[in-house]
């Protein structure tokens, strides 16, 4: 599923010279992303066309492929690999919309063994790891931050992307954030892909997080805390997802910050070796199971 919203009229010189027809070309990956210097370099490449090459198609080698769009606005030409565009207009964030958009695709009755989101705008700098290489018991995204977990690179990170060092504190503490951005999910999970308020859910209060010795959350406020949260309540554990690439929209300059540990045009890939415990990312999981 590639979700996002549509980007407006009034969103920046590089909106108006460049007319863009193609449906995913016009999303942006949240509510709030507008207009960035990012965009303005990047707009004579193709995201459409990258999320094909480096996701799309390396799926394809290993399973059948259906394509969603989950959008608040249906606008543009939807590109011919794409089964069903998934429209909902009244959400409370991106998740609640993403949240709303399997439940009409689990409505259909389709079933999948693996379920893939996407921003719309995000740009992959290499392939995505085969599928073959997913195990059914676990999520899999990149952290926003982390902590205390052994063997990631530059390639798990969401941010800090090249500092050979993990980012979460404390550093004596162990455990990770979830980053909203991609994320692979089982198919019997997959309900549960998105996060969003149901009778079942009573959030994990930060206290939890400590007495276990988990790394400090950033705030109820943050969408990454929100996932972490929903899925770790849950009992949904997550593995380390190896996809380097940055959101081509966000206001963030990503693109500025993971460049130089890219894998591409000489770049190399950091090891994150300061990550003090260093332990597996099951020792982690044990702490909350």
């Amino acid at each position: 599923m590639i979700a996002g919203t549509l980007r407006s009229a009034k969103q920046g010189r590089a909106a108006k010279e460049h007319t863009i027809t193609n449906m995913i070309e016009k999303m942006t990956g949240t509510d709030e992303d507008a207009y960035t210097e990012g965009w303005e370099r990047l707009s004579d490449s193709n995201g459409w066309e990258n999320i094909l090459r480096h996701l799309i198609e390396p799926a394809k080698r290993t399973h059948s492929v259906d394509v969603y769009v989950c959008t608040d606005r249906a606008e543009g030409t939807v590109p011919p690999e794409v089964l069903q565009v998934l429209e909902v207009v009244v959400a409370n964030d991106q998740e609640e919309r993403g949240a709303m958009c399997v439940s009409q695709l689990i409505s259909t009755g389709r079933t999948y063994e693996w379920f893939i989101k996407t921003r719309p705008d995000f740009v992959f700098y290499q392939e995505f790891p085969p599928m073959t290489s997913f195990s059914h018991g676990y999520v899999y995204t990149r952290f926003r931050s982390v902590q205390g977990i052994g063997g990631l690179s530059s390639d798990h990170f969401a941010w800090d992307y090249c500092d050979p060092r993990c980012n979460g504190l404390p550093e004596t503490a162990i455990g990770y954030v979830n980053d909203d951005m991609v994320r692979v999910v089982p198919g019997a999970l997959m309900d549960l892909a998105f996060r969003h308020a149901d009778a079942s859910w009573e959030p994990v209060p930060p206290t939890n997080f400590t007495g276990k010795n988990w790394i400090a959350m950033p705030g109820t406020g943050w969408i990454e805390d929100q996932l972490t949260r929903f899925w770790i309540d849950r009992k949904i554990f997550t593995m380390p997802l190896a996809c380097p690439g940055f959101p081509r929209d966000s206001k963030r300059s990503h693109w500025k910050h993971s460049k130089k540990c890219s894998g591409l045009d000489g770049h190399e890939r950091v090891l994150k070796v300061g990550c003090h415990a260093g332990v597996s990312i099951e020792t982690a999981h044990r702490a909350l199971a």
